[in-house]
């Protein structure tokens, strides 16, 4: 709202006039205040009066020290300085300041004097409680006090007349009497008991009480000095202050209080305060004398609680919150707001409460807004031992709206409870995050669930997380018994959706009568909910097999229906409908012990009382797929439960072959596992399975129908291809039953039957006869090098399947032989009309392992028992082996007793046309002990081998004999389809000789020490050594060695130089160990002989060759055709004469003479050795060389050049 100009205009003389008015009101007054100030002089006059006055109305003795007059607020005042009250000359009361006014427009009203204003400042009060009486600094206002004359009371009241009266600066000492010894004891750790003063001390205490208009107002502060606390106070009361109904309110406001233990007589039950602080304000409604309701805003801090009854502490870091108190007509109320609650572990959650208490009628109704239970259980209640499961449980979470009503005798609970949680006891499940309501009277109960997110684990279980759960359920206490009805009930998990509902009665005796369920549900992947079969409710047996043997479920949807009598279930006399249908989808199922499972399946699913039936649309087994399988389980829970399946296949014939093989058949009969089939084929299968206890039985019963398929039979090292094979296998839970059968069989149709028989042992027999050719035996055995074979032979081949346990399934080949020419080895070597026994014995273990035995006249025996090593024992024309082979490791190992070859062995093996390629051959590590060849001893061989892809390398080979020794390498590898081999050794003597000796070769030297070292190479497999296939290099060296057998001619020319070696320098060492075998022996001796050589188609060709010795040095020059065994050779020997020479001079003519010779001889020395050197040409066969002298001419001397080359 605007004030215009206009309207300010109008007003405006009015406000002038009042203005005025006010002016001259205030000057008027101000007038009065001045004359009645100038009254001063007057009034002391009469201050002995007022005293005598006074002290006659209060019976104390009145002393006042100065009397002045003024003005308050339009009221005139008494202004008395210094008043003491006195009894017997006792100082009672000392007041700095008393002022004592008039209301002027009272006392004109009533036309009397009315008491206006009073203030009193600067007074020490006192004052004692002692029982049930006051005492202010000696005047008793207690109760008890006699009112008839004037007393305290009266004075009291007339104090409270003024309308204003003013305290300040006022000293109160309050003095209690209390009876309680801990009080006092505290306090005043005083032993005066009983009785003792407790003083508390009020500094600063002003106040100002207001009354007028029917009311009274007052107003103040003060301050405690111990405990130091500020103290605020307001009130307004409608009646004086001492009228017995008086009707009004007060309000109260306090700094931190610190708790004190004598307070805790102010406490009920038992329930004690040991410290803390405390903090607030406090409102009271007063009416007819009596208080009507408080109202409090309080701060408690740090406070710890005891049960007296129990000795039990709590602490309690805040409680804050507003608490209020309201009478009712027939009894109170206690309420609480905003309430929040922290103590040292968590805050609780504000809430609210309130209490209605009607004890003449018995009547509660307490309601609390929000209610931590675990903050509940952990305060120190009382019989705590009736909550112990609620403990155990350690239940937690929240109670809303919470509200306990008695009335008529009768409680009701009603409460919402929120994220409610609890610990797994005994076999009830753990919860979390379980949300609802509950309503419980005496015959009626209702709970409601509205959960999101529940959380249940049952013991030994993972937690399950529903991420919906609604619920309404009702219980009815009739007099025959309970009803239990469940209105809705829907269930949301990642694997399940269900929704049902029903209705379940109770007798008296508390037993299920009726049942009345009826459910909808939906599984996905539902062998996750497998665990939580009622495993103490079913048949271990049937147990296991829906819990082990349904390994998958992708989709289930269904429905189950109970109806009828509980104790009838299932309704064996058809009094009642159990009933649960469903669709299934994705179903793995292991329908028998051992049996392959069914993967895959389709179908539907009932189960109607004690009977279940499954009709199956599409399964998978294997690789197999079945047209339809039907399932049926007769008397569930009776103990003699029948599992029966049939079903039809048509599928690949490998694939339903599969079948087979993962069966208990397939296990039992690892051979079956070496069949691989083709084409498509039939299956009929019948299971029929116990699952009651006591019973393991399987039984199959079942047919293979064959048409023209084809069959492979490889057993690894055999493989036998039947074709167009044709008509009806049949077999059962055993094996192979009694079939005909037949097959096209190594190009010839033959029939194969199979019997089962009793003798020697309950069995099944296959059997075959076929004629067989070597390439036939070759496909068999899959081998490429069987070119050593040669004909046909009539053969038998049987297959025994064992029936009984302790037997294993074997393969026979047996046959003579004859019409097969054998041509591989010569102690292996048969005529093609010769008849030698052979047989051959596989045993299919049940462990997979396949031992085979081989025996071939006796002679050679292969026995592969297990780990796929091989135990070769041989015995035939002076071989005697133990021997390993090692398949996985492709190693041939072991010893070599005895071992003899002749030169038609040898030659055979150069000549023999092999198609054995290097990596066909084994690793090696075998020790032959004893080899022979053409009736020479060889000593010891010990050979090591390393197979690779396409090479053989022998590591090393090391041939020991008593004269020499022989270590060596030797490689053999296949190159762009052509052979390339190495041989490299080195031969070691220390007698020459004796080497020589034992070789049967002629010995040509004598007491020489030999190494030889040779690397060759050739363009043939490795077991042809033959010195024309070979090219490479040698490498020989001899020393102490001596020459035999030169012709007479040499010999003698020899003689001379032997002569002079006496006297040579050279020889002076040999001559000092009387060393004189170069004079005393016929022949060349020499200190060392060194060659190298270089071989080319059994030719060596000399690259050096020289011999040293203390006689002659000779060099040879040419070729030796070692095939041929003939020589091509040049020898130059040159007799050692110029080193004798100074020797003889020296002897002959002294030192000087001999030095002049030596000098003499070095000059001469080239010269002399052309003149002395003798040159032999020699050739011809080994045994019979032609030696003869050779002299140089022009073209000798190239062709000896030529040589050199």
């Amino acid at each position: 709202m605007f004030i215009t100009v206009r309207m300010l205009n109008k007003y405006l003389p009015f406000l002038k006039r009042a203005t005025l008015f006010f002016a001259y009101f205030f000057i008027f007054f101000a007038g009065v205040s001045v004359i009645f100030q100038t009254l001063t002089p007057v009034a002391s006059k009469y201050k002995t009066q007022l005293e005598e006055y006074l002290t006659s109305k209060l019976t104390y003795s009145v002393e006042i020290g100065h009397i002045e007059t003024g003005w308050y607020w339009f009221e005139p005042i008494l202004k008395a300085k210094n008043v003491v009250f006195k009894n017997n000359n006792n100082s009672l009361l000392d007041i700095k300041e008393l002022d004592l006014g008039i209301s002027l427009f009272s006392s004109l009203v009533h036309w009397r004097f009315q008491p206006g204003y009073l203030f009193i400042n600067g007074v020490d009060l006192t004052v004692q409680k002692i029982n049930n009486n006051w005492i202010l600094q000696g005047i008793n206002v207690g109760e008890g006090e006699d009112r008839s004359n004037f007393s305290s009371y009266d004075l009291l009241a007339w104090v409270l007349e003024h309308q204003k009266l003013q305290l300040k600066n006022v000293n109160l000492n309050l003095s209690i009497n209390v009876d309680d010894k801990a009080t006092c004891q505290h306090f005043l750790n005083t032993a005066n008991y009983p009785g003792c003063f407790l003083n508390f001390t009020f500094n600063n205490f002003n106040a100002t009480l207001v009354n007028g208009l029917g009311t009274s107002r007052l107003k103040g502060q003060a301050s405690l000095v111990k405990p130091n606390i500020a103290v605020e106070f307001a009130a307004e009361f409608v009646s004086p202050l001492l009228y017995p109904n008086i009707r009004g309110h007060t309000y109260l406001k306090f700094s931190e209080l610190k708790f004190m233990p004598w307070l805790n007589q102010f406490i009920p039950f038992d329930y004690a305060i040991s410290q803390g602080k405390l903090k607030g304000e406090v409102w009271t409604d007063i009416s007819q004398g009596k208080l009507q309701a408080v109202n409090t805003n309080l701060d408690l801090l740090d406070f710890v609680f005891i049960d007296n009854k129990i000795n039990k502490k709590s602490n309690v870091m805040q409680i804050k919150g507003q608490f209020g108190y309201q009478r009712t007509q027939q009894g109170f109320a206690l309420v609480g707001e905003d309430i929040k609650i922290k103590d040292k572990s968590l805050a609780w959650p504000k809430t609210s409460f309130s209490v209605k208490i009607n004890p003449p009628k018995d009547e509660y109704h307490i309601a609390v807004s929000v209610l931590d239970i675990e903050k509940v259980l952990a305060l120190p209640i009382r019989n705590k031992e009736q909550l112990t499961l609620l403990h155990d449980l350690q239940l937690r979470g929240t109670l809303k709206d919470l509200q306990a009503k008695k009335e008529l005798n009768n409680w009701t609970l009603l409460t919402a409870f929120q994220d409610l949680s609890w610990k797994a006891y005994k076999d009830f499940p753990s919860a979390k995050n379980v949300s609802g309501v509950f309503t419980w009277q005496k015959d009626h109960a209702r709970l409601a669930l509205d959960s999101h997110n529940l959380t249940l684990k049952l013991p030994h279980k993972k937690a399950e997380v529903f991420s919906s759960v609604s619920s309404d359920l009702y219980i009815d206490k009739l007099a025959s018994g309970k009803v239990y009805k469940l209105n809705h009930l829907d269930l949301l998990h990642k694997h399940l959706k269900l929704n049902g509902k029903g209705v379940v009665t109770e007798d008296a005796q508390g037993a299920i009568d009726k049942v009345n369920f009826t459910s909808n549900f939906e599984l996905f992947n539902g062998t996750y909910w497998l665990d939580y079969l009622p495993k103490g409710y079913l048949k271990p047996k049937l147990y296991n097999f829906i819990h082990d043997d349904i390994h998958r479920l992708d989709h289930a949807a269904g429905k189950i229906i109970i109806d009828g009598p509980w104790q009838s279930f299932p309704f064996d006399n058809k009094n009642g409908k159990f009933v649960v249908a469903t669709d299934l989808s994705g179903l793995d199922l292991n329908y028998a012990p051992n049996w392959s499972e069914a993967k895959d399946i389709h179908g539907y699913l009932e189960v109607n009382a004690r009977n279940l039936t499954a009709e199956i649309s599409k399964a998978k087994i294997e690789k197999a797929d079945i047209q339809k399988v039907s399932i049926r389980v007769n008397d569930l829970g009776l103990d003699k439960e029948r599992l029966l399946v049939h079903g039809l296949a048509e599928a690949r014939a490998e694939d339903a072959w599969h079948i087979i093989l993962a069966s208990p058949l397939g296990k039992k009969k690892s051979f079956y596992r070496s069949m691989h089939w083709q084409n498509t084929l039939k299956l009929d299968l019948n299971l029929d399975v116990a699952l009651y206890p006591g019973n393991d039985e399987v039984l199959a019963k079942g047919q293979v129908f064959f048409a023209n398929n084809g069959l492979n039979l490889n057993l690894g090292f055999l493989a036998i291809d039947f074709n167009n094979l044709s008509g009806t296998l049949n077999f059962d839970q055993d094996g192979l039953d009694t079939s005909k059968l037949t097959a096209l069989l190594w190009q010839k149709a033959l029939p194969i039957e199979i019997v089962r028989q009793q003798q020697p042992f309950l069995h099944t027999a296959l059997e075959i006869n076929p004629t067989l050719t070597a390439s036939d035996l070759a496909n068999m055995f899959q081998q490429q090098n069987f070119n050593f074979l040669a004909g046909e032979f009539n053969t038998q081949v049987k297959f025994v399947f064992p029936i009984v346990n302790d037997k294993t399934d074997s393969l026979y080949i047996t046959s003579n032989l004859q019409g097969l020419r054998i041509d591989l080895l010569p102690f292996l070597q048969k005529d093609v009309n010769a008849a030698k026994p052979f047989n051959l014995k596989v045993s299919f273990a049940k462990d997979n392992k396949t031992q085979i035995a081989i025996d071939y006249t006796n002679e050679v025996n292969l026995v592969r028992a297990s780990n796929d090593v091989w135990d070769i024992n041989l015995d035939v024309n002076n071989l005697y082996a133990h021997l390993k082979f090692d398949e996985k490791m492709y190693l041939l190992s072991g010893k070599i007793d005895s071992l003899s070859l002749t030169k038609e062995d040898f030659n055979s093996s150069l000549t023999g046309d092999f198609t054995l390629k290097p990596q066909f051959l084994p690793s090696m590590d075998i020790n032959i002990k004893d080899l022979k060849y053409a009736k020479l001893d060889l000593g010891s061989l010990n050979i090591k081998a390393q197979h690779k892809d396409h090479a053989f390398n022998v590591t090393s080979w090391e041939l020991q004999n008593l004269s020499f020794a022989i270590n060596g390498k030797a490689s053999w590898k296949l190159i762009n389809d052509e052979d390339e081999s190495n041989l490299s050794f080195s031969v070691t003597a220390k007698d020459i000789h004796k080497m020589l000796l034992a070789l049967q070769w002629n010995p040509v030297l004598e007491a020489g020490k030999l190494e030889l070292s040779a690397n060759l190479n050739y363009d043939y497999p490795l077991w042809k050594v033959k010195l024309t296939n070979m090219h490479g290099e040698v490498d020989a060296r001899i020393v102490h060695g001596r020459t035999m057998n030169l012709d007479k001619q040499t010999e003698s020319k020899l003689g001379l130089v032997k002569i002079l070696s006496l006297f040579s320098l050279q020889t002076i060492p040999r001559r000092l160990q009387l060393d004189f075998s170069d004079l005393s022996h016929e022949g060349y001796s020499f200190d060392e002989f060194s060659g190298e050589f270089n071989l080319n188609e059994g030719k060596l060709q000399t690259k050096t060759c020289k011999f040293e010795g203390p006689v002659a040095a000779t060099e040879i020059f040419g070729k030796v055709d070692l095939d041929s065994e003939i020589y091509d050779l040049i020898i130059r020997i040159y007799p050692q004469i110029a080193a004798s020479l100074p020797v003889v001079a020296t002897i002959a003519g002294g030192p000087v003479a001999g030095a002049a010779t030596w000098l003499a001889s070095r000059l001469l020395k080239n010269g002399m050795q052309q003149i002395t050197s003798y040159t032999y040409r020699v050739t011809g066969p080994w045994n019979d060389p032609v030696i003869e002298p050779f002299k140089f001419t022009k073209k000798r001397q190239q062709m000896l050049s030529q040589l050199d080359d």
